[in-house]
């Protein structure tokens, strides 16, 4: 998607009025100046290693800076018109070309080994690739993914729907069987591609993530490590990680609804040389699609840099995050931990880029870079933390957050394969997204509920399921009659087939009397309660809430 026209031009230079020095320093001695010129520091600023001056006074702004105004559509779904059943959204992300690909490639490995044995392989279809899907998910948001699946086909233990859906015996099958490529052509696209057991399936997933929705104001980079200790050439150790040990993956997200935007796998260096740089070309490649829009990128020190802040800047694009303390162009006064009190901040500004040290421990400084901020300002609580700190700490999160929320309801089941690894894991995260934009697009649905994406992951589960247990009613022949009774159990008889139900259910109106029984689907813009004509405005706000 171009993002280009959604926002204003790039940053000008005639919004800043150069900060004239203190009347101290512009009237210094001719011997000062010498002993200034000697020590290589001029008066008034901070010198890097590499000779970048930072000035100890902000510039003077006279209007709010042009990189901070940001227009155009937000936090809006698009492409997305036919969306009105839960399934549908997760059907923009998990496409059925997707699953036919699956299908295709599980049943090529299917006869290739069952001919080695000299049996035959019964083909699967869409419909059971989605039911085996579905199933996924409903262990995931029932907390039985790891479950034996003996117990979960057992009379007293198991889940109905799992067992009107297929037996244990043709889920182990496919889970087994289960693959994304052409075996016979792999060799080949591993000597280019490491990733390419999944590449073909990641890249047509991967591409759906940013066609259906406009991102906020804050985009957050950060890496995501899927667990996994089997045998993989790219595995990586992370000792701050909870895992430890997995798959790394680079994503971009928005910060405050957590939905994920792009991703790029690490698969490792590539040949003998040493990869310089890796942090600034993923956030480049990032952040590419959203030039000129003037949202702000949130990063930690793998990523952040004065050459890459400068260059975002003259892309449209600002910068927060904290900075390594052997980057050259840092002054030595912002990386001493010794010697300054506690909670103590330094600032220093270079043109339109701020940098401050904040002393958050006794012998521990944090050094934080934003082209956003051009200020001092500091919080007024006890710790003093700048502003800059705070917005940090507000919008770093949101690549742990989405990690955090996939793994609440994961898919993932014990297995020595990675690319199902990353099956698993691309299931996690389409449920997720499928759920910001089912939100984003009916904010009232069921509004009142505690757990929104519990109920939704159970809605999408259960409609993919659906169509491989009418196949089985259709035609019982070889089912026991504890199977049949779950399948009438899960789907009665007379039940509406596909139905097409309404996201918006109607109610009665919040402030009319309740003997009126007026029921109406309008609901508030604000407080998604539903309200009536007569007591609404154009816009849809009840009374209530404009008062």
């Amino acid at each position: 998607m171009n993002w280009t026209g959604l926002t204003s031009d790039s940053v000008s230079d005639s919004e800043f009025v150069p900060h004239d020095d203190d009347s101290d320093s512009s009237s210094s001695s001719d011997s000062s100046e010498e002993e200034a010129d000697l020590s290589g520091v001029a008066e008034g600023f901070y010198s890097g290693k590499d000779g970048t001056q930072w000035a100890f006074q902000p510039p003077q702004i006279s209007r709010v800076p042009q990189r901070n105004i940001l227009r155009g559509p937000l936090k809006k779904v698009v492409n997305a018109d036919h969306v009105t059943k839960e399934v549908h959204a997760f059907n923009l992300l998990i496409a059925e070309t997707l699953i036919k690909d699956i299908v295709e490639c599980t049943n090529l490995e299917g006869k290739r080994m069952y001919d080695e044995k000299g049996k035959k392989w019964k083909d699967t279809d869409v419909v059971e690739i989605s039911a085996l899907v579905g199933m996924l998910i409903t262990l995931g948001h029932q907390k039985q993914n790891m479950v034996n699946r003996e117990v979960l086909w057992t009379k007293s233990y198991g889940i109905p729907l799992i067992r009107a859906a297929m037996s244990r015996g043709r889920f182990k099958e496919l889970l087994i069987f289960l693959r994304f490529d052409d075996k016979s052509t792999r060799s080949a696209r591993k000597e280019k591609d490491k990733f390419a057991p999944f590449r073909d399936v990641w890249e047509k997933f991967h591409s759906c993530l940013s066609r259906h929705y406009i991102p906020g104001t804050n985009l957050t980079v950060d890496e995501q490590l899927v667990p996994f200790r089997g045998r993989c050439s790219f595995i990586q150790y992370m000792p701050m990680k909870p895992d430890k040990y997995g798959i790394k993956l680079f994503w971009i997200v928005d910060s405050d609804s957590f939905y994920p935007l792009k991703c790029i796998p690490y698969v490792g260096k590539e040949g003998h040389n040493r990869q310089v740089g890796l942090g600034r070309q993923i956030t480049l490649d990032f952040c590419h699609p959203f030039f000129q829009s003037n949202r702000n990128i949130t990063a930690d020190n793998l990523f952040v840099d004065l050459h890459l802040a400068k260059e975002l800047l003259s892309n449209g694009l600002t910068l927060v995050g904290t900075v390594r303390q052997n980057k050259r162009f840092l002054p030595t006064d912002f990386t001493a931990k010794t010697g300054r009190q506690l909670h103590d901040s330094t600032f220093g500004f270079n043109d339109k880029t701020t940098i401050v040290s904040y002393q958050c421990k006794k012998r521990k400084c944090v050094t934080v870079l934003s082209t956003m901020h051009n200020d001092k300002e500091v919080d007024q609580s006890a710790k003093k933390k700048p502003e800059i700190i705070l917005f940090y700490n507000a919008t770093k999160g949101g690549v742990d957050t989405m990690d955090h929320m996939a793994h609440k309801y994961t898919t993932k089941r014990k297995t020595k394969r990675w690319p199902l690894v990353m099956f698993f894991n691309m299931l996690d995260i389409a449920g997720l997204a499928a759920y910001v934009i089912w939100k984003t697009k009916y904010p009232a649905w069921k509004v009142s509920n505690n757990d929104r994406r519990r109920a939704y992951l159970q809605a999408v589960a259960e409609d993919l399921i659906r169509p491989q247990i009418e196949r089985r009613r259709a035609n019982p022949v070889g089912l026991s009659r504890d199977i049949q009774q779950d399948i009438r159990c899960v789907l009665p008889d007379g039940a509406p087939q596909d139905t097409e139900e309404d996201p918006v259910k109607r109610r009665r109106c919040c402030i009319c009397d309740s003997k009126k029984d007026r029921k109406t689907k309008l609901v508030c813009s604000k407080c998604y309660r539903n309200v009536c004509k007569e007591h609404s405005s154009s816009t849809i706000v009840c009374d209530d809430c404009k008062e």
